[in-house]
């Protein structure tokens, strides 16, 4: 913090017209980024991640279904039901 009030001296004794009465602050890249919305952005990644978790659990039970089923056909189809197979 004392580098930045330095700095800005610095600044206002150089240019005194454009830069008096200014001032300086340090924040963190991550805070001035996301802000207020933290909660509603970890939410979000929270929920994408729990549909690529349903979405890996489908592919992996289609998996086990072909293991059991006679032809690719009835591999894709049987999860539908034994309407569609």
């Amino acid at each position: 913090m004392a580098n930045v009030k330095a700095i800005v001296k610095q600044l206002e004794m150089q240019y005194p017209d454009t830069n008096r009465d200014q001032g300086g602050t340090v924040a963190s890249l991550s805070t001035v980024v996301v802000g207020d919305v933290r909660p509603i952005l970890l939410t979000l990644l929270t929920g994408a991640g729990l549909l690529l978790l349903i979405a890996s659990v489908n592919v992996a039970s289609l998996r086990v279904g072909y293991w059991g089923s006679s032809s690719p056909k009835e591999w894709f189809w049987s999860p539908l039901g034994p309407r569609w197979a």
